[in-house]
């Protein structure tokens, strides 16, 4: 075995022994995920995303989370076992990704791609939230990864093609394939044809998922809530706040789901600073399409998310990019330390050599302490209206058999409660699993309707027998309107709970 399949191994095995730490039986569904937890189950089960139910992004992870489940299913695992495994074993490719990014950056340098990989792995909610199932946004990374790896290689039909598959995880994603094709605009000889094979490549991957709904009769519902309904959210939500408002709430999330790294959140920003000596250092070589690529995606994530932020699943995002950027960051400092190591030493044979040597098994060890790899931080508590009160999954499944007791057989809506749809195997009535701005703008029957009218009205539209709803607060107004009355359904500690509303 070659030494730089010995550096994948170690790194593949740091990443294992990582990802291990995270709680895959007993953790509650909670989060954005349990979205998708729900989506991947009904399109395992037969249903179509967009035309079966609703949701305003892309649907490569909940394409993912069916193939996932189905697999559980077939192998006589817990579906959601299955997918959250499944999710954190992509978890640990985009880390090897990360590794080989940055061997690739510094010529093929094992300990850059190790530095590079564990800042990754040092933001345990990059390991949090696929723990808990299936989640857009992850996909979009490794494919833009990819991308830009295949891209440094001069394959570009096939970097467009995986560009594009980004797309279909976030529509951000788009900017995977805009790095490529910036990228091959880039380079000195024959750039029209590559970013024509960069372009055909995108084309084709939209293609084919624009056949699949076109075949199932969703391709017109599909471009309007994906495409239409998402820009008025967008537009609403930039009306809603400012740019300081957006910069205080990303360091509040990252001071809730980061504990303890926020100095790695810093070296991060440092990295994006040091980013440009990259692109001076490998000007006209093959890896100066990698360094473009990469450019394009991250420093636009960051933009992104500085210009439309909402919670967990837009810091996920934002985190990845800042860990890319503390590995340039951590790479910069390593090599200087490096240099000034081998001028102190002076000329020599084997004196420089052991310097070399020590330097470099002390920047792998202090890397692996400071971000506690193989021990991440598990601590992380949401706020309750991301966690909803939720301890642990077998709370959840205690109040799911209540549900499943008290409902028997009759007809039920639950709204912004897909983790209980989930667990008590239900359908909802009504095509939608959440409902916030973006469900409202696409079901309101006019741009004066609000939002408790319009909700009101879809739960009177199918009669239904109960209401399920997180909070009192989202069933206020069909308790003191007569019609229904209130039942609270909580696990044996109390610690979540569920309002049932039932017809009176």
């Amino acid at each position: 075995m070659s030494f730089k399949h010995r550096c994948l191994l170690l790194a593949a095995l740091l990443a294992l022994v990582h990802l291990l730490r995270f709680d895959v039986t007993e953790g509650p569904i909670v989060t954005d995920v349990r979205y998708y937890v729900y989506f991947a189950a009904r399109m395992a089960d037969g249903a179509v995303p967009h035309r079966d139910f609703f949701d305003n992004k892309t649907q490569l992870a909940t394409v993912a989370g069916a193939a996932l489940y189905a697999t559980g299913r077939t192998l006589g695992v817990d579906p959601l076992i299955a997918m959250r495994v499944g999710y954190l074993a992509l978890t640990g490719l985009a880390a090897l990704l990360l590794f080989a990014i940055h061997r690739r950056l510094r010529d093929g340098s094992c300990v850059a791609g190790l530095l590079g990989m564990l800042c990754y792995l040092g933001f345990s909610l990059l390991g949090f939230l696929p723990a808990i199932g299936p989640l857009p946004k992850l996909l979009m990374g490794i494919c833009a990864s990819a991308a830009a790896l295949l891209a440094c290689r001069g394959w570009w039909t096939l970097a467009g093609l995986v560009g594009g598959i980004a797309f279909l995880d976030w529509q951000i994603g788009v900017l995977a394939g805009l790095g490529v094709f910036t990228a091959a605009l880039c380079e000195r000889e024959q750039r029209l044809a590559g970013a024509t094979r960069v372009a055909l490549g995108g084309i084709g991957a939209l293609a084919a998922a624009c056949a699949y709904f076109a075949w199932n009769g969703a391709l017109g519902v599909a471009y309007r809530q994906v495409v239409l309904t998402s820009l008025a959210r967008g537009e609403s939500a930039l009306a809603g706040k400012t740019f300081s408002a957006r910069v205080l709430q990303i360091l509040d999330s990252i001071d809730v789901a980061c504990p303890g790294q926020t100095w790695l959140v810093v070296v991060g920003l440092a990295g994006m600073a040091l980013y440009p000596l990259l692109l001076v250092r490998h000007r006209g070589e093959p890896v100066q399409r990698l360094v473009i690529a990469l450019a394009v995606y991250h420093f636009g994530i960051v933009a992104f998310s500085l210009t439309d932020y909402q919670a967990y699943g837009d810091l996920f995002a934002l985190l990845a990019s800042l860990a890319f950027f503390a590995g340039v960051a951590l790479n910069e400092f390593y090599f200087a330390l490096q240099a000034l190591v081998a001028r102190l030493v002076g000329p020599g044979d084997e004196r420089p050599r052991r310097a070399r040597w020590l330097v470099t098994m002390t920047a792998v060890l202090v890397a692996v302490l400071a971000l506690r790899i193989g021990r991440p931080r598990l601590d992380i508590t949401l706020p309750d209206k991301i966690a909803k009160g939720a301890a642990s999954l077998t709370e959840q499944r205690s109040v799911a058999r209540q549900i499943t007791a008290q409902v028997a057989g009759r007809r039920a809506v639950f709204v912004n409660c897909p983790e209980q749809l989930y667990l008590t195997g239900s359908t909802n009535p009504l095509p939608f699993g959440f409902w916030n701005r973006a469900t409202h703008n696409a079901f309101r029957l006019s741009p004066d309707e609000q939002s408790p009218e319009a909700l009101g009205r879809l739960i009177e539209s199918v009669r239904p027998d109960f209401v399920l709803c997180p909070t009192p607060r989202v069933g206020h107004d069909l308790v003191i309107s007569g019609a229904f009355e209130r039942v609270d359904v909580h696990a044996d500690s109390g610690s979540y709970q569920v309002v049932l509303l039932r017809r009176r």
